[in-house]
């Protein structure tokens, strides 16, 4: 886990792990940052190499799940097949669910033997909350489950199409969810009944952002999609040349979102128009999600192949 400078890129301190690995990004809440790794769930201090609490899961871990601090409580999904709750103060079990027993039936070629690898059994993904409830996507289950914060109780779960790869966005009681059945769902908080799907022309990875009554998401169809957050309807779309995986950031009047053609685009809110893009290297992808301090943006970059393109963190002006 690296500290960087956001004005400089200097590096401050690093934290490493003496094994295992971590894919997903860290969470920062107060003085402590949360990270979780294949070994379990780690509370680092904000302004030095200070660890504060290491919370051990089973085999399969949680590298595919960022912490998500809700209540006093982190919650993680681990890889063997169990939703964890860990006191945010000191790391100890607050409590844990089983995602395994009611697991639904696979939809049509999407088969959650052909999701898995090695002795994983259970592949979620980072969930989102509303503050009295989390939602978590299943990517091999091809659903999304809404747990209680308090207890764990299970309080819905919805069956997609296809396998579900990105981050729930919930707000004003619904909660948005993209599917590789091609379809971006709108479900309703409190029951999980769909209240509108939308349809693109492949399947859907990116996350999702609500800003102003719209709904922004990516395809890899390589369109980058503006709905109506009330009704689905489309408001306009933006072609890229290669599939998009990026979740965008909507910041003020822009909405910002990677390529795997290389580009940052930023795109203005209301009508899709192009505002400005950028490709910091060649042969280089964009695939995690921008972020910002107010002043700047900043992106990584992996490497197209092993020996053209470059691994980065890079920070661009807002």
């Amino acid at each position: 886990l690296h500290a960087l400078e956001s004005a400089t890129g200097v590096a401050l301190w690093t934290h490493s792990l003496q094994s295992g690995y971590m894919t997903v990004a860290p969470t920062i809440v107060g003085d402590r940052i949360l990270f979780s790794s294949d070994l379990g769930v780690t509370a680092v201090s904000r302004t030095e190499e200070e660890t504060f609490w290491h919370a051990s899961v089973p085999q399969g871990g949680a590298a595919e799940c960022s912490p998500l601090v809700v209540d006093g409580a982190v919650l993680v999904e681990c890889g063997h097949g169990a939703l964890y709750a860990f006191y945010l103060d000191t790391g100890l079990p607050r409590w844990t669910r089983d995602i395994l027993k009611d697991k639904p039936p696979a939809p049509p070629r999407f088969d959650s033997k052909h999701a898995l690898f090695g002795k994983i059994l259970a592949r979620p993904r980072t969930g989102s909350t509303d503050g009295r409830t989390a939602y978590f996507g299943i990517f091999d289950q091809s659903r999304v489950v809404a747990v209680d914060v308090e207890t764990g109780d299970l309080k819905w779960s919805f069956a997609a199409k296809g396998w579900i790869g990105c981050t729930p966005a919930v707000t004003d009681g619904r909660v948005y969810v993209g599917s590789q059945d091609r379809r971006l769902y709108c479900l309703d908080a409190a029951t999980g009944e769909t209240i509108w799907e939308f349809t693109s022309k492949s399947r859907n990875e990116s996350g999702v952002s609500v800003s102003n009554g719209r709904v922004f998401f990516g395809s890899c169809d390589r369109y980058l999609y503006c709905l109506d957050a009330q009704t689905g309807e489309l408001q306009w779309k933006f072609a890229t040349y290669r599939p998009i995986y990026s979740p965008p950031l909507v910041v003020g009047q822009s909405v910002y979102f990677g390529s795997f053609d290389g580009h940052l685009y930023a795109l203005d809110c209301q009508s899709g128009e192009l505002q400005w893009k950028i490709k910091p290297f060649q042969e280089t992808e964009l695939l995690g999600a921008p972020c910002t301090d107010g002043e700047r943006l900043f992106l990584s970059t992996r490497a197209m192949h092993e020996k053209n393109g470059v691994f980065s963190i890079v920070a661009i002006g807002a």
